[in-house]
């Protein structure tokens, strides 16, 4: 998968003047529960995958070493269209045309495949978890 994938958070620069004015520890907490929320999201999307070989549910990885900068990537050449389908059985979610249109083919093949999210799947399905879990942390 492209790492091309931002995800911007309403109210981040509120949360981030309370980080200050709360002090390093509170970023530390918050470091914490995004590297929970990373390893969570990556595990439902091992999961989600289907397999064949193996080697797409493999090539789910994660970087969590940055603080408060969390990846998560796919870097097996197939995923995106596994994930978004091929042909006539495109099915792209509302957000991510940007994304998938990288991956539009030519037209050369006439292969329909179905699309079987379980990348961006996994993250939708965790994010308002992961949301509450870092408000939560910080009005401790």
């Amino acid at each position: 998968m492209s790492k091309g994938l931002d995800i911007e958070l309403k109210g981040v620069d509120e949360l981030l003047r309370k980080l200050r004015e709360r002090g390093e520890n509170m970023s530390d907490i918050v470091d914490k529960e995004m590297t929970r929320a990373t390893l969570d999201i990556n595990a439902a999307q091992r999961r989600n995958t289907p397999v064949d070989t193996g080697r797409l549910r493999m090539g789910n990885m994660f970087d969590v070493s940055r603080k408060l900068d969390k990846e998560l990537f796919n870097g097996v050449e197939y995923a995106p269209y596994v994930e978004f389908g091929t042909g006539g059985l495109v099915n792209v979610p509302p957000g991510l045309e940007e994304i998938a249109i990288q991956f539009k083919g030519a037209g050369v093949r006439k292969v329909n495949l179905p699309a079987q999210p379980f990348f961006f799947r996994a993250f939708f399905e965790n994010k308002e978890k992961m949301l509450q879990n870092i408000k939560n942390a910080v009005l401790k």
